[in-house]
């Protein structure tokens, strides 16, 4: 028997998406004062502005900052970012829809206290030439959560201009003109980074709004600790928050058993890749022994120095088959947590894989085994029906073809493609792209904030699959293993400093250490 890994994790709830009325009502009741949440707020959305630029963008590209802010309240905390920037020490200049004078409310406070020598201009118009010249990254104060209708006037003139600009835009609270419980608007500002205040917004991920917001971050405000927010949606999102809580301190007293053995079963003669990307993602994401099992006729490198590699078959072995049971077995034996799927090809013999269902461990199919699987009812019978934990990670055309074997014909949101297929298979189902949705079979959803465009090449799925399955090695709840390997993986690619169009997935495997030391002191 395999060596169970020590100190499972508690399972921890995401962060509640909310509504407008809903983040109103949180202020309202909160005894802190509406001068110190804006003060909070736009001190940590300075720092996550800054983490931002320095992680993703060449220094060519930061080399100043253009706040551009409105008359309410969101132009409050732009004012807040623009002190602590020039506090910092960085170049600012804030260009504004009205003179200091004409803030009022909780936004009066800051603009009475603005330092004078920070640049500020009135726009009535638009912006001058050099406030968008390269080097510059904006952020927007433009519009806050409270918008309702299209933007008008200078400001919708603003949006246009800045969008035009193609510069870098860091948005406070929600992107200007978006409305943030439909997810509309027009025009809209096109942000590469979205800090949103205490909770996410619900037009952040819906309509419009995941397009418009770019990558997702939530930062706290000083809200008062014991009042929580309530939601009828059905939808959670997972965020950095939630993955700091899984990422604790590894005990000292400690050995590779005690972080468990992760068994890929993977690779074809046709696609020898993949399986070294999910095995080496394996061991990038913590567990203390992966052995990769591949058909002979792939082994056509050797991965990392730690990796065991076993070749299963002859040299004319080009694909798994029940033939090769026998191999496999001491292997499953001593392993914690099984992947399937990456790089085996979709012509695997049905029955090879009903024995690999029969396995009582956790189990991550992937890629090509999820095609077999949904095409093969038995199998689908056989999956529903597993007392051990099965997670499935489906890109559009494997959930396509899954539902299509599960006999679901009607057109479903991601959010209920991914709530069915994880009802009917009785199965952990983690539907990738933009804001990857996970579902567990008791019917919670998850909305993933990290990851973007760089992640649309070949290969990077393998890498997620691989992670999920060091998680699950290191007895993390499943549906854990599957978020915080969704969160990880994308916040591997945020944080690159590399072109998105140029990423391969070879490229994640070295950013994954620097992804969990990012997010946490542990890593």
């Amino acid at each position: 028997m395999p060596a169970t890994p020590a100190q499972p994790q508690i399972r921890t709830s995401p962060m509640k998406i909310i509504s407008v009325s809903e983040m109103r009502r949180l202020e309202r009741e909160s005894n802190v004062p509406p001068e110190q949440l804006m003060q909070t707020a736009g001190e940590n959305a300075c720092a996550e502005i800054l983490r931002f630029a320095e992680c993703t963008l060449s220094p060519r590209h930061r080399q100043r900052y253009v706040v551009v802010a409105g008359k309410g309240n969101n132009g409050g905390d732009a004012l807040v970012v623009a002190k602590c920037l020039h506090r910092q020490g960085y170049p600012v200049e804030v260009f504004s829809t009205c003179p200091l004078s004409d803030y009022s409310g909780t936004a009066a406070s800051q603009a009475t206290s603005f330092p004078q020598d920070i640049p500020y201009t009135v726009v009535t118009e638009k912006l001058p030439n050099y406030a968008l010249r390269i080097g510059t990254v904006v952020v927007d104060g433009l519009l806050g959560i409270g918008t309702t209708g299209n933007a008008r006037g200078v400001v919708a003139e603003l949006i246009r201009q800045i969008n035009a600009s193609a510069l870098p835009v860091c948005s406070l609270d929600t992107p200007s003109g978006l409305e943030c419980d439909k997810g509309s608007g027009d025009p809209i500002i096109s942000a590469a980074l979205t800090v949103t205040m205490a909770y996410p917004k619900t037009g952040l991920f819906c309509g419009q709004g995941p397009e418009a917001a770019g990558l997702v971050r939530v930062v706290p405000i000083g809200l008062q600790k014991d009042l929580d927010a309530t939601t009828s949606d059905d939808a959670e999102a997972f965020t950095e928050q939630d993955a700091v809580k899984l990422l604790m301190r590894r005990p000292l007293e400690s050995h590779k058993n005690s972080f468990g053995h992760a068994l890929c079963i993977a690779g074809s003669a046709q696609y020898p890749g993949a399986p070294f990307l999910a095995a080496e993602a394996a061991l990038r994401g913590g567990a203390g022994l992966v052995t990769l099992a591949i058909p002979s006729a792939a082994v056509r490198r050797s991965g990392p120095a730690a990796l065991i590699l076993s070749a299963i078959g002859d040299a004319n072995h080009g694909m798994f088959s029940l033939e090769d049971w026998s191999q496999l077995a001491p292997l499953l034996e001593r392993s914690n947590a099984l992947i399937y799927g990456p790089g085996t090809g979709s012509d695997v013999d049905s029955a090879f894989i009903a024995k690999l269902l029969a396995v009582p461990k956790p189990l991550v199919i992937d890629a090509d085994g999820i095609r077999t699987v949904a095409k093969t009812p038995t199998l689908l019978q056989q999956m529903a029906s597993r007392q051990a934990p099965t997670l499935l990670t489906p890109h559009p055309g494997e959930m396509a073809a899954l539902l299509k074997g599960l006999n679901v014909h009607e057109t479903l949101s991601r959010l209920e493609q991914a709530k069915t297929a994880s009802r009917l298979c009785n199965a952990f189902v983690l539907l990738k792209g933009h804001n990857s949705v996970s579902a567990s079979p008791s019917g919670e959803l998850s909305i993933n904030t990290s990851g973007g465009p760089a992640l649309a090449t070949a290969g990077t799925g393998d890498v997620l699959a691989g992670l999920m399955t060091a998680f699950l090695a290191q007895q993390l709840p499943p549906y854990d293993a599957m978020r915080l390997a969704a969160y990880i993986h994308g916040h591997a690619a945020d944080i690159a400093c590399l072109a998105p169009r140029a990423m391969i997935a070879d490229d994640l495997l070295s950013l994954i250490p620097k992804a969990l030391a990012d997010i946490s002191p542990w890593g």
